[in-house]
């Protein structure tokens, strides 16, 4: 059974894929539009361990958890994927 945070993750992407699908600035290729997505929450975590480190260290463990399932995840099996 999925958590409520994965399910809705999973309908965030499937409304974003949709709306996305026919503008210029969306991949045409899923692989790279997983691509594409799966840098940009990378480049969100990093962003929030460091402003965890400076301002709530005792909150770092909460974005450290995210990037360490992030990266754990095979690009296939990614809850983003699950929206293709």
């Amino acid at each position: 059974m999925k958590r409520s945070s994965d399910r809705a993750t999973t309908a965030f992407m499937t409304g974003y894929r949709e709306t996305m699908r026919n503008t210029r600035l969306w991949p045409t290729d899923p692989h790279a539009a997983d691509a594409m997505i799966n840098f940009f929450l990378l480049e969100k975590v990093l962003y929030d361990i460091e402003d965890e480190l400076f301002h709530r260290f005792e909150w770092l463990h909460i974005p450290l958890t995210g990037m360490l399932r992030l990266l754990s995840e095979p690009a296939s099996e990614t809850l983003l994927s699950e929206t293709l």
